[in-house]
């Protein structure tokens, strides 16, 4: 190489060494950057985090919730969740769940419900028996009174004529 070309190279490092340091720096100050944004994004988390756990310990929710309210929101969502043909969806999906079925299974057998169940029936039975009992003397009256008329008028020679059943009052 000429001595030219060497002074040429020679200079063009000496000229490109603060490009490559710059170069440098600049990488450091992206790396930098990441490690700083990745950081403030995890304590960024967790202050949310923290601001969330303070709401929910406090009374702002109910507060919250008394504005949702107050201001119809509550009302505007739910028209909107019918509207939409959601609450359609939502119940077609618990009918299709067997989880569903398996709540309804245990509620059918729990105590209460068994014991409701006998109480209702048992409430069931003594209005038919009543039904039965009133019916059932309605119709001995009518027995009796028919065969005291037939009677009767036996006696008197005349030819005796048959009422009807009175009415029976229905439950």
């Amino acid at each position: 190489m000429s001595l030219i070309g060497s002074f040429f190279d020679a200079g063009a490092r000496a000229a490109s060494l603060p490009l490559r340091g710059t170069t440098a720096l600049i990488d450091a100050g992206r790396e930098a950057e990441r490690r700083t944004r990745a950081e403030l994004s995890a304590a960024a988390g967790r202050m949310a985090l923290d601001a969330l756990d303070a709401v929910l310990a406090g009374d702002a929710i109910d507060r919250v919730l008394e504005r949702i309210e107050a201001a119809g929101v509550a009302q505007r969502i739910a028209e909107r969740i019918i509207e939409d043909g959601i609450a359609e969806q939502i119940v077609t999906l618990l009918l299709e769940s067997e989880e569903l079925w398996v709540l309804v299974d245990e509620i059918a057998r729990s105590p209460s419900v068994t014991e409701a169940i006998t109480h209702q029936s048992a409430g069931f039975v003594d209005q038919i028996t009543d039904t039965v009992r009133d019916r059932s003397r309605d119709a001995d009256t009518w027995v009796q009174s028919t065969a005291r008329r037939f009677a009767r008028r036996r006696k008197n020679g005349e030819t005796p004529k048959l009422t009807p059943l009175p009415e029976t009052k229905q439950p």
